[in-house]
């Protein structure tokens, strides 16, 4: 057992799927799954938060090919297939 057990969980959900609870925090998908959607801060830093959001401040306007994440269609292709059909950022 870990000692640190009580604050270390896993979790199945990805950034595909934060993503989608980004999007929309109430989409069926993350019901149908039982997953809850959690906002940035009750899950990161308020520094780290802060800085997502300098960084995307910086990025307003550049040119942007696209998203990577790390997923996996077997998986998760529900959630890749409306996330890929939303209008980009």
């Amino acid at each position: 057992m870990l000692p640190f057990r009580a604050a270390a969980t896993c979790s199945a959900t990805s950034s595909i799927s934060y993503d989608l609870g980004w999007l929309d925090p109430g989409h069926r998908l993350i019901s149908d799954y039982g997953l809850k959607f959690l906002p940035p801060d009750a899950c990161m830093s308020k520094e780290f938060v802060d800085f997502v959001f300098q960084m995307e401040e910086a990025a307003q306007g550049a040119p942007v090919a696209g998203l990577v994440m790390n997923t996996c269609r077997a998986l998760e292709g529900e959630f890749i297939d409306v996330v890929a059909a939303q209008p980009p950022f």
